[in-house]
């Protein structure tokens, strides 16, 4: 459940809201909905110490942050997959490998260019 939440959500499905929290975060929205929220229409004068009282652990909205309400830094946008941690290091493998043999023909163009 977890891991399909956060691989739904592409970039712009993760607002940067403070009404929430009292302090800007990215939070997905999909748990937002699912807690019975409507991200378009949360307080905009959220302080801290109001959200505390209201989603902390002593809240009192029964909505609960980090339990109901997840919030995610900017790369949650990269995941597009729920992957094992096997297949995760293979295909980082694979890419690296890509990566390091494209490099070096990059690099041997250069040394073997015009002599000036």
């Amino acid at each position: 459940m977890r891991r399909t939440k956060v691989a739904s959500n592409a970039a712009g499905r993760c607002p940067a809201v403070a009404r929430l929290y009292g302090l800007e975060t990215n939070t997905l929205r999909p748990s937002i909905v699912a807690s019975g929220l409507d991200p378009a229409n949360l307080p905009a004068d959220m302080t801290r110490e109001r959200a505390d009282a209201l989603y902390g652990s002593q809240g009192s909205a029964g909505i609960k942050r980090w339990r109901d309400i997840w919030s995610a830094g900017h790369s949650v946008s990269g995941v597009g997959q729920i992957e094992s941690v096997r297949e995760l290091v293979v295909r980082t493998q694979q890419e690296f490998h890509l990566a390091r043999e494209a490099a070096y023909q990059e690099l041997a163009a250069v040394a073997s260019g015009p002599a000036g």
